[in-house]
């Protein structure tokens, strides 16, 4: 897949294959790092570059697949500016689920805990 602006596909294989690359450029993703999921589990974590490009190396069994581009956010209070308020909202709800705040799970894992705090110290200071 190459160049792709979507941030998900549904794919089968009808025999078995080693790998697969995607090369996907979203550019909202730029500068950001970016979870690749395969089937809503989470696969891989990268950055992606200046322009939104990011590539993924599948090399898991085929069959029918979803793959999912999630980037991640870290301006969780969304006032255009990564900073110690979005440390301080992660605070808040740290160790507990992504119910009890969705923008604090950076990482859409389900949790708020010191990843999300790492993707936001990581991105302090720059404009969201």
């Amino acid at each position: 897949m190459s160049n792709a602006t979507q941030t998900s596909l549904s794919a089968t294989a009808s025999s078995p294959q080693s790998y697969v690359i995607f090369n996907n450029t979203v550019p909202r993703f730029a500068n950001r790092n970016v979870s690749f999921m395969v089937d809503g589990e989470l696969y891989a974590n990268k950055t992606a570059n200046s322009t939104g490009f990011v590539s993924f190396n599948y090399t898991g069994a085929w069959s029918a697949r979803t793959f999912e581009w999630r980037g991640f956010d870290p301006d969780v209070n969304k006032d255009g500016s990564v900073n110690v308020l979005d440390l301080n909202m992660i605070g808040q709800s740290f160790n507990q689920s992504a119910a009890a705040c969705s923008n604090c799970d950076v990482d859409g894992n389900g949790a708020i805990n010191v990843l999300d705090l790492n993707i936001v110290a990581q991105d302090m200071d720059k404009a969201a």
